[in-house]
């Protein structure tokens, strides 16, 4: 996985990933999805305010909630289903049929003769 400018929905799947095999501390979140302090913190707010995961313990770790990996797997569905229409292709395939719907002045010259 690329980790430049990874969106916000990126972040959070990442985050949910690493909590999705192990309780981890804030600082191992950190380094596993390779983010600062920061953000972590801000992602973890947004996560627990969801109830997308859970907090506990001295010193506190993360888990993830059964919301949470429902959350994780309808995400990897639509990634996946993202992935089977190949972007590029299907932008290609609508630019086609718009050149045929609607015909340029060039096209309708060179089809006339």
């Amino acid at each position: 996985m690329s980790y430049s400018k990874r969106g916000f929905l990126e972040i959070i799947s990442e985050i949910l990933n690493s909590l999705s095999t192990e309780e981890l501390i804030k600082t191992h979140i950190s380094f596993k999805c390779k983010l600062d302090s920061r953000a972590v913190a801000k992602y973890l707010g947004i996560l627990l305010n969801n109830d997308l995961i859970r907090k506990s313990g001295d010193p506190v770790v993360f888990m993830i909630t059964k919301k949470g990996n429902e959350f994780l797997i309808q995400y990897n569905k639509l990634m996946n289903l993202i992935d089977v229409f190949d972007t590029p292709n299907l932008e290609e395939s609508v630019s086609d049929n718009k050149t045929r719907e609607n015909p340029t002045i060039m096209q309708i010259k060179t089809e006339a003769g």
